[in-house]
């Protein structure tokens, strides 16, 4: 996938034809159809194998494993773009690993990948 510049009314544009276009490296923008069609083959243990893509009819989604934001159109894509960091920092990550079970704080090792993520040590 070539990552393009695009403005707000081009992005829609392309992912409406194409189904999914990367806007950013590791940060995709994608069509509702092309995202529930992708859904159907993740894992349980993604975070978003459950989520409910049919509330917008777009959304850009990150290899982070942030929530998958929701796009009505294109004055809100350029909205979200402007407005928002589309890559989360680590200690957003790791608070978001706590928040989803995916690390023990009980655990050294946990703790220590924690500190680590969050600049605490």
């Amino acid at each position: 996938m070539t990552i393009k510049t695009y403005t707000a009314e081009e992005a829609i544009t392309a992912v409406t034809n194409e189904g999914c276009i990367q806007i950013a490296p590791g940060v995709y923008l994608s069509t509702q159809e092309n995202i529930i069609d992708d859904q159907e083959s993740w894992g349980y243990v993604d975070g978003c194998k459950m989520h409910d893509f049919s509330s917008a009819p777009f959304w850009i989604t990150d290899d982070s494993g942030a929530d998958p934001t929701a796009i009505h159109g294109a004055d809100e894509y350029l909205e979200e773009i402007l407005t928002e960091d589309s890559q989360p920092d680590n200690a957003d990550v790791a608070n978001d690993m706590v928040r989803d079970g995916a690390l023990d704080l009980s655990s050294y090792g946990d703790r220590l990948f924690f500190d680590q993520m969050t600049g605490r040590r």
